[in-house]
């Protein structure tokens, strides 16, 4: 009766972790039934072999003009800039002013942060004049 007594109150204490961990389980897959979650794995998929770049940029500016989850978005936005080693000065310029405009100004700094953190970067240009100056010196 004492063995049963302590497993009772093992399996007691590790009650609110199973339930925890069936609810995560559960929301899991329910986000895996959707249609977005497979849209966005293609997505994904498709960023890190680096096969579908303005497929994936169209898919980002159609989720930005749908107000959808922005975390998703910058996620995405930060793939596509590790992959391609920052996105073109004029990609990130315009997917920054959307995203300003649809999710409020008060995304500025995270932006700015991200950018710092190297998250997303544009990516380096080579002008005419960075030609000449290795051509004289």
């Amino acid at each position: 009766m004492n063995q049963y007594i302590q497993r009772f109150k093992k399996v007691q204490k590790e009650y609110p972790l199973v339930t925890n961990h069936i609810n995560i389980a559960d929301r899991i897959s329910s986000e895996m039934k959707t249609i977005s979650f497979y849209k966005n794995l293609s997505i994904e998929q498709g960023i890190i072999i680096g096969a579908k770049t303005t497929q994936s940029l169209d898919h980002i500016e159609v989720l930005v003009g749908l107000q959808r989850n922005l975390n998703k978005i910058l996620r995405l936005l930060s793939l596509q800039s590790i992959v391609d080693n920052g996105l073109k000065a004029k990609t990130w310029d315009f997917f920054r002013r959307e995203i300003l405009q649809s999710y409020g100004f008060e995304n500025l700094l995270l932006l700015n942060n991200m950018e710092k953190v190297g998250l997303i970067k544009k990516q380096e240009t080579k002008s005419s004049w960075s030609n000449l100056e290795k051509v004289f010196y």
